[in-house]
């Protein structure tokens, strides 16, 4: 194996998971084993479009790869799922008629690959197998989309998949006309398992006592859709009943509930609106990637205090990357799929996180005075500023221009009035009594 390091990154360090010699490779889907053993897999586009694997056993830092052979060039993978640095799976659809998908697994690092399941399926059933995920080393779980007996038809094992049993639909609320989910739009947090659909629902179960089957709840969130190309969104869960929800408008939603109600929130500073993850191994921290609050432009953001204030990550690198798709195996070790910000619309990269700050483990300044909010934002004219020991508020253009500045000892709660301000993008500058300072955007409608 030979290192591959590229350009580097002051959070994101660019790495190539496949011989540049060969046909650009795009990595698809990223699974993480542990901080060490890391594996992805990616597809070219070029004819003939033959998917590979590559895997690190360095956390990152040096990969091999090789062919996923299926045996049928028409079937496409929509998802990878590693257990060890020996054995992984993939579920793969059909894109031809005739064809049939399911799930395969390899258990020699990716030199061979065999069917586990689909293999007793027939064109009749048209089985969508949305994805394929493992808790452990044995107990695993295939959701595939409705098409028999009016319920998604939900696949596990307790054996590594060497058999796959079949959820009886009476365990499975039915699904609305026309429902069906999302390839990888799922979240585990501890045995605890989620999946959205088309109709804006959750499907709910814990897993942890896989052997007794699973018996599924139904929640419908405040959205219509996960993935149309009017809305989306998408959730995450840091354990059984906390869990975030940011829409592609930008709507902020937090749950206590394991998802069965849901309350909107404005956090203060720049969150995005097409992911949201929980840094795994962190107790309140969160990354989230997409467009500015003002849609003027796309790249990422994180949070340490449970997603209540957020940091905007395109200040601080030299060369910031926007990232599709994140993985994280702690608050050091982590993984994205993505394009350079100066480069948007053109090739997709992947690297490999290298934060020498470890921002992802820091407090947020505000979480040890008191969390800090802008409510409501974007608003018509007042906002209240809620945090803790608050000396002064500035608001500022985009230019810096200052335009209000307002001095207070140390109040935990303070409001501005922007019903006489142009509508636009403001900066508010806050200062705490001990010097402390952050900045949020405020937006006046």
């Amino acid at each position: 194996m030979a290192p591959f390091g590229l350009t580097a990154q002051n959070f994101w360090t660019e790495v190539a998971p496949f011989a540049e010699a060969e046909p650009y490779y795009y990595v698809r889907d990223i699974s993480i084993v542990n901080e060490e053993v890391i594996w992805v897999h990616g597809f070219t586009d070029t004819f003939p479009f033959t998917p590979k694997w590559s895997r690190s056993l360095d956390g990152g830092v040096t990969w091999e790869s090789g062919v996923i052979n299926l045996g049928n060039l028409n079937l496409g993978i929509a998802s990878l799922h590693a257990t060890s640095a020996d054995r992984a799976y993939v579920n793969a659809f059909p894109n031809g008629e005739g064809d049939i998908g399911g799930v395969w697994v390899t258990v020699d690092a990716g030199a061979t690959w065999s069917q586990q399941l689909g293999q007793n399926w027939t064109t009749n059933e048209s089985l969508f197998p949305n994805f394929v995920h493992f808790w452990n080393q044995t107990d695993g779980i295939v959701v595939c989309d409705p098409s028999i007996d009016n319920a998604f038809q939900i696949y596990t094992t307790v054996d590594a998949g060497v058999t796959w049993t079949l959820a009886p639909a009476a365990n499975i609320p039915a699904p609305l006309s026309g429902e069906y989910g999302y390839t990888r739009c799922f979240d585990d947090a501890n045995g605890n398992f989620w999946f959205g659909t088309n109709k804006g629902r959750i499907y709910y179960t814990n897993a942890s006592n896989l052997s007794n089957g699973l018996v599924w709840q139904a929640f419908q969130t405040p959205i219509t859709d996960f993935g149309s190309a009017n809305q989306s969104a998408e959730f995450t869960f840091k354990n059984q009943n906390e869990g975030l929800l940011v829409t592609s408008d930008f709507n902020f939603y937090r749950t206590i509930d394991s998802g069965a109600t849901w309350s909107q929130e404005f956090p203060a500073g720049i969150y995005r609106n097409f992911t949201i993850t929980h840094v795994t191994g962190t107790s309140n921290s969160y990354f989230s990637t997409g467009e500015d609050t003002d849609e003027s432009g796309r790249g990422s953001s994180y949070s340490t205090n449970g997603g209540y204030n957020w940091i905007d990550l395109d200040e601080v690198d030299e060369d910031p990357v926007f990232p599709e798709l994140t993985r994280f195996a702690s608050g050091t070790v982590g993984f994205c799929i993505g394009t350079y910000l100066s480069d948007m619309g053109g090739t997709k990269h992947f690297f490999r996180m290298t934060d020498p700050m470890n921002r992802l483990l820091k407090t947020n300044t505000f979480e040890a005075k008191g969390q800090f909010t802008a409510v409501p934002n974007p608003t018509k004219d007042v906002v209240k500023l809620s945090g803790a020991n608050i000396a002064s508020v500035q608001i500022c253009d985009l230019s810096g221009k200052a335009i209000m500045t307002q001095n207070y000892s140390g109040m935990k709660e303070v409001t501005i009035d922007m019903a006489f301000f142009q509508n636009g993008l403001y900066l508010a500058k806050i200062t705490g009594e001990n010097g402390t300072a952050d900045t949020v955007k405020l937006l006046k409608k």
